[in-house]
């Protein structure tokens, strides 16, 4: 045996020195590197956690602060040896960055998807400062007060991250920013760089720190693999610029601040092998460079050194999370701003402060609005000659900070109606129809992203078409081309695909359309398809929601039925799964389930195959089942994932069928909606056996109702969080707003008589009374 155990050794030896040989032999655009044995780097694996963002305290270069993307913040004093956890974010916010200022005691700021948090106690409370989201953070050096961000673009803050301005001139709009935003320290100006990531496609940007950008050259083989983020890291002490690899490679570039920017080179600084993300993340004592390794089985935090031009990279350990972490609970969303359609124009009413401000001056009627998912930017059509049938429908869009407005395109031919005859007058109507649709959804739609706008008109044709507007550039698109009418237009999750159906004609006697199909057509123009062929039976086919990014759950409704075929459909292989072929009442879908709600009334009188009462369908290829015997409507709980069923009373479904009592259900006479874990409604003057005064009523669940208004609110809307409540007066043209806890309502300002209210992210009116 102990021959053996020499002779294993020998060879153990001789391997060792021919790898040493390979490693000094390989090209210098590849520098050799030295990773310790993976048997060493098992223990301090990471598994399905990640760092996300690490920052390097300026004069304390030893001082670590790291984000995981399990939403924990973690310190560590000695170079990431040992970790200390301070903060954990609320579940129900996603961090992405950090940044971090330069001058203990250290301010840290944690950028998620609902908006920026300020900690000034080096990480341990975070309090949130504005709601703009932010994927990077950078402090300018010697200026606590000014910040850099990233989300779709770059913006720039001059106070400390209270108020945010644009600053991306000269830059091509991406669909995010893919990695931080390094502020170089120069003699004079800052200089930043910043990397995007749009549809897989890479970019270098580069600035004086004037709000103007050029592009910087890329290495050559970047792969183009689509990620959450590129990562750059910044060595000062060198004026080296690092960045990443899907294919394993770390690059480097020593002339980033050439004042030619079309001199930047790169080269191959290191090369992890294939399977591995590198994501360098900042640079530190030594000089040391961290960066995360991201691998489908185990993620790595490394940190990496040179040893005569030679990187020696050691695998940090992290310590797991605490079985059950004390949760320091981030203050709620701050109210988004709400919009407001008058018959003067369009108003705004700012979500921070509860200003009403003027947007747009338009004497004419606005029919439809849209709102970008982060509120700056607001599509609407307005009729210009309202007395006319067949004219005047133009689509506008306004900047939501501005009011600026661009003209985008008229929504029909400039035709006399006197010039018409009598057939090409009714195709015009039933291409009209559906654009019109009056403070209903349905012929404005933003992209997921909010940089493309799907539309419908018929202003180079004879149907109402689907086209797509594309905000970068002001580019129009035609997506679908008659001769059937064009309708109820839905952006798939991915923003890949857009969803529609099409009429042949609509009754103006009743709300039917002449369904001819439903289609899906590819936002990049590449064409699109018919779905499935729309039965006899059927007066008109709608749209419940996205399963996910390839299947929708759409339904029948029959002439003289309520609805049928509630259904499952893949945009790509037109897979049709039925999920409840008879007649059913109402529907109340939950993406955050992926299953829906299904109310079955008495009152059905084609095909009812469910007793009447409520059933739950939990997920895609589920079974129903029913879960109560009694009529009720049924509603998706804005608060958490699950259901609202109404009757008399209110109760809660989880997403598994559980039931749970949520309070007394008044009997409503005008309206009702529900926010976070309460309920706004209304009583109007001289209905009969009415116990409640008229006016505006709030009921948190579990409490007794509260009347916050003596008179009957027109219209009112909760914000996108549901804790805030926004109504207008009796009288039209009062707005005020109610918060939780207390709903004490606050009068914010008057505007011309009001229409509709509209929320940020959202094409649907609220309307109210009256």
């Amino acid at each position: 045996m102990n021959s053996q155990w020499r002779i294993s050794i020998l060879l153990l030896m001789l391997l060792v020195s021919l790898a040493d040989g390979a490693m000094g032999g390989q090209d210098t655009a590849q520098a050799a590197g030295v990773v310790l044995p993976m048997e060493q780097s098992r223990p301090a694996g990471l598994g399905q956690r990640y760092v996300r963002w690490l920052v390097v305290a300026p004069s304390q270069p030893e001082t670590l602060f790291a984000l995981t993307s399990d939403g924990r913040v973690w310190r560590s004093a000695d170079r990431g040896d040992r970790w200390t956890h301070l903060h954990t974010v609320d579940p129900k916010v996603t961090a992405f960055t950090l940044g971090i200022d330069y001058q203990p005691p250290f301010t840290l700021y944690l950028g998620t998807d609902q908006g920026v948090f300020r900690s000034n106690d080096s990480g341990v409370r975070f309090v949130l400062v504005n709601t703009r989201p932010a994927r990077a953070i950078s402090v300018a050096p010697g200026d606590a007060a000014e910040l850099w961000a990233g989300d779709t673009t770059v913006w720039r803050s001059r106070d400390g991250g209270a108020s945010w301005g644009e600053a991306s001139n000269d830059m091509v709009a991406a669909q995010q920013i893919g990695s931080p935003i390094v502020i170089v320290p120069p003699q004079s100006n800052p200089f930043l760089v910043v990397g995007l990531a749009r549809s897989g496609a890479r970019y270098l940007w580069r600035s004086s720190g004037n709000g103007f950008w050029k592009t910087l050259p890329t290495p050559l083989t970047w792969d183009r693999t689509q990620v959450e983020a590129l990562g750059l890291a910044w060595d000062n002490g060198n004026r080296t610029l690092y960045t990443g690899d899907v294919g394993g490679r770390l690059y480097q570039s020593t002339n980033v601040t050439d004042a030619d920017e079309r001199a930047v080179r790169w080269t191959i600084a290191h090369d992890f092998g294939a399977g591995y993300q590198v994501v360098p993340l900042a640079v530190g004592q030594a000089p040391s460079l961290y960066v995360t390794l991201r691998h489908s089985t185990d993620n790595q935090l490394m940190r990496g050194t040179q040893v005569g031009g030679v990187w020696r990279w050691q695998p940090l350990r992290l310590p797991l999370a605490p079985a059950t972490p004390t949760m320091r609970t981030m203050p709620r969303q701050p109210r988004d701003d709400i919009f407001v359609n008058t018959t003067g124009g369009l108003w705004r009413i700012t979500g921070a402060t509860g200003r009403v401000v003027s947007l747009v001056r338009e004497q004419s009627d606005v029919l439809q609005l849209a709102i970008t998912p982060d509120g700056q930017r607001v599509a609407y059509i307005v009729d210009t000659q309202p007395t006319e049938w067949t004219l005047g429908l133009e689509l506008r869009v306004a900047d939501a900070a501005t009011g600026e407005t661009t003209r985008v395109t008229p929504l029909q031919p400039d035709t006399p109606p006197s010039r018409l005859t009598t057939e090409e007058w009714v195709n015009a109507r039933n291409a009209v129809s559906p654009i019109e649709q009056k403070f209903r959804e349905g012929s404005l739609a933003w992209s997921p992203d909010g940089q493309q706008l799907a539309f419908l008109s018929f202003h180079d044709g004879v149907s109402s078409d689907l086209y797509l507007y594309d905000a970068r550039d002001g580019a129009i698109s035609r997506l679908s081309d008659g001769p059937s009418h064009a309708y109820q237009i839905r952006w798939s999750p991915d923003g890949r695909h857009i969803f529609y159906t099409a009429a042949s004609a609509f009754d103006t006697k009743a709300p039917y359309e002449i369904p001819v199909g439903a289609w899906v057509a590819a936002a990049d123009g590449s064409g699109n398809q018919r779905l499935y062929e729309v039965g006899p039976q059927s007066a008109g086919e709608t749209f419940v929601g996205w399963i996910d990014a390839k299947t929708v759950l759409v339904y029948t409704s029959p002439l003289r039925c309520n609805y049928v075929h509630l259904r499952t459909v893949n945009i790509e292989t037109g897979v049709v799964r039925m999920v409840l072929a008879d007649e059913f009442s109402s529907v109340a879908y939950d993406p955050r389930v992926g299953g829906a709600l299904i109310g079955a009334w008495s009152s059905l009188r084609c095909t009812p195959a469910l007793a009447p009462g409520v059933y739950l369908w939990p997920r895609s290829g589920a079974e129903i089942t029913q879960l109560a015997a009694t009529e009720y409507s049924v509603s998706v709980d804005p608060a958490q994932p699950g259901w609202l069923i109404m009757s008399d009373n209110v109760q809660r479904v989880s997403p598994t069928g559980e039931l749970s009592p949520g309070g007394a259900m008044p009997e409503v006479t005008c309206q009702y909606r529900f926010g976070h874990d309460a309920l706004a409604w209304t009583s109007s003057p001289g209905a009969a056996a009415n116990p409640y005064a008229p006016g505006l009523w709030v009921t948190p669940f579990g409490e007794a109702p509260r009347r916050i208004h003596d008179q009957v609110a027109r219209m009112f809307l909760w914000s996108t969080d549901g804790t805030t409540l926004y109504f207008v007066g009796e009288n039209g043209v009062d707005l005020y707003r109610a918060a939780a806890p207390d709903f004490r309502p606050v009068r914010l300002g008057t505007t011309p008589p009001v229409r509709s209210l509209h929320r940020q992210g959202a094409s649907t009116a609220f309307q109210g009374c009256g």
